[in-house]
């Protein structure tokens, strides 16, 4: 059973609590979709600035022409991986998830070329607000980090495994994106939780939950069995969003 020892406020209406946001936010979001969740981009936000805005959207532009179909990479030791960036549909989702539940410090699990990240800088609207986001190809990591600094984009790219990364980090995580390899998605949980790197009412997402599934089944499988209030949007891939 889960269990955050740091905080000890009241489970029972937390939780409530909980299953109610969860419910409205798949509500929401569900409604976003058959509305067209992709106009959401365009909007002109009131919780960046308005050069801001215009600088994550010619980067966030130039990234959706890339193909959707991803590519293949691989690392020193001869690791292979696939790398493809989240769907038209799941970007805006992002950006609302991150404006309405406001983090300070938000974890990204697998930037790639940084389109998903664009998206979750999009939502922040806290004072000092940083994310900080997990890539395992050096040159990519490096080239994405450039690409955060052009547009002034309050983003530290990491390099490194995620599950030899995770440890390292320190500090805690309002909201948490999982979107690399799916089959270590339990995997990298476990380590966030052990490290006391996430804790009561950390929002936690991931992407790929429904294409994707059988590989991520024991993640899926832990929010049931410990009963964390969950709900996975329609998305393409299927999008799980949850308060622990």
């Amino acid at each position: 059973m889960y269990h955050n020892d740091k905080d000890k406020t009241a489970e029972g209406s937390a939780d409530a609590y909980s299953l109610i946001q969860i419910t409205r936010i798949g509500d929401d979001l569900n409604l976003m979709s058959a509305q067209n969740r992709s106009s959401f981009a365009n909007m002109n936000t009131t919780y960046t600035s308005a050069a801001t805005t215009e600088q994550y959207l010619d980067q966030i532009l130039e990234l959706e022409r890339m193909s959707k179909q991803g590519e293949s990479y691989s690392d020193s030791h001869g690791r292979y991986g696939w790398r493809n960036p989240v769907r038209g549909d799941t970007g805006p989702i992002l950006t609302k998830l991150v404006r309405d539940s406001d983090p300070s410090r938000i974890l990204e699990i697998g930037t790639g070329h940084g389109l998903s990240t664009l998206y979750l800088a999009q939502g922040l609207t806290a004072q000092g607000a940083r994310i900080h986001t997990l890539e395992f190809d050096p040159e990519v990591a490096k080239s994405t980090q450039e690409r955060m600094d052009r547009c002034a984009a309050p983003v530290e790219v990491i390099w490194g495994d995620a599950n030899q990364t995770i440890p390292r980090l320190s500090g805690s995580f309002d909201l948490v994106f999982f979107d690399a390899q799916k089959n270590q998605y339990y995997n990298q949980l476990m380590l966030l939780i052990h490290h006391g790197l996430i804790g009561k009412g950390a929002m936690l997402v991931a992407d790929n939950v429904t294409d994707r599934k059988i590989e991520c089944q024991d993640f899926l499988d832990w929010f049931d069995q410990e009963a964390i209030p969950h709900e996975i949007i329609e998305t393409e891939c299927g999008l799980l969003v949850a308060h622990l």
